[in-house]
């Protein structure tokens, strides 16, 4: 695998485990591989098969292809928003929603 995968890879998913506050560690026993390996994952200096990619890909909550390509940094907020919108109780989320709502009105009449 060439050494852009791997970055890319890598960076992806490090910036899931983060947004999913998952860590390492759990990475590994739930893949079922050493520690050592998911942080070369983590480091960019190995690249998993493809069998272990779809295990990391379930653990996240994410498909395959969210790990294998890059993407738009502004995703990158997208995905810490949504990590800390799902620890939100359901009236914080209703609070959001509406917040949404409104911003949406207001860019629908000035247009």
């Amino acid at each position: 695998m060439g050494e852009d995968a791997r970055k890319i890879f890598a960076a992806n998913l490090v910036k899931y485990l983060n947004a999913k506050n998952k860590t390492q560690v759990e990475l590994a026993e739930y893949v079922k591989c050493s520690s050592s390996t998911a942080a070369d994952w983590c480091n960019g200096k190995k690249y998993p098969r493809p069998d272990k990619m779809q295990r990391i890909a379930d653990f996240l909550g994410v498909k395959m292809s969210d790990l294998q390509m890059e993407h738009d940094p502004a995703d990158e907020v997208d995905v810490a928003f949504y990590g800390d919108y799902r620890k939100l109780d359901s009236r914080d989320k209703e609070t959001i929603r509406s917040m949404v709502r409104v911003m949406r009105e207001r860019r629908a009449r000035k247009d």
